[in-house]
């Protein structure tokens, strides 16, 4: 069956030493600028990134040393993403400022952004799973689509953990998929997310059974 696109990696380990970071910066920069910890400098950076397309639904995994990323409003202007992005996190802590909401997130939780507001973030080492979603295929089926900016889910909770686990499976999931199967996987996607993140009242009943099914999985 043909795959939905090829894999997509990056392996700075694979790149001369002198170019790492320069590389893993142009690989993120449409989202987020990263830059070193305070008081550090780097030419060198230990980073990979695997990334899969399930129709307009993207799954990023990456593995990367501690830095900041910010996402200016500057930055928001000039790129034009309007997308949700929703992590997983395995391993390290982030502390981040997200307008006036500010979090501390840990293994094991889960982070919402919307990438239409700007963002800075401190990461320790850290390893995530990242679902970007569009805007227009996700807000219409929550109640409030100008609330998740920032939010936090802990690992403790139903709904991170049938997050975690869904986002899991798609990072992994890729392989033998062809492009209509990829679009309904998509789509089962945003209802399932809906469905864990607060959905509108008129949604309920089409996202409802999404939430049913992963919870009896569980």
């Amino acid at each position: 069956m043909e795959k939905i696109l090829p894999a997509a990696e990056f392996h700075s380990a694979a790149l001369p030493r002198q170019t790492r970071y320069d590389a893993w910066h142009s690989l993120v920069s449409a989202v987020f600028e990263p830059s070193p910890p305070a008081g550090q400098t780097r030419v060198d950076l230990r980073a990979e990134a695997s990334s899969v397309h399930f129709g307009n639904a993207l799954v990023v995994h990456a593995t990367a040393e501690a830095q900041h990323f910010t996402r200016s409003r500057r930055l928001i202007a000039t790129e034009g993403l309007d997308h949700y992005m929703i992590q997983v996190y395995r391993r390290g802590v982030c502390e981040g400022t997200y307008g006036d909401v500010m979090n501390i997130v840990r293994p094991g939780d889960i982070k919402i952004i919307d990438l239409g507001q700007p963002f800075q973030t401190l990461n320790t080492d850290f390893d995530n799973t990242t679902l970007t979603l569009p805007r227009a295929m996700l807000a219409p089926l929550l109640d409030e689509p100008d609330g998740q900016h920032g939010r936090v889910l802990a690992a403790d909770t139903p709904m991170a953990k049938i997050i975690a686990s869904h986002i899991s499976a798609l990072s992994t999931a890729g392989d033998g998929l062809g492009p209509d199967d990829g679009a309904a996987v998509a789509a089962a996607t945003v209802r399932l997310m809906a469905a864990c993140l607060g959905a509108n009242p008129r949604a309920q009943p089409e996202t409802r059974a999404y939430r049913s099914a992963a919870i009896n999985q569980t």
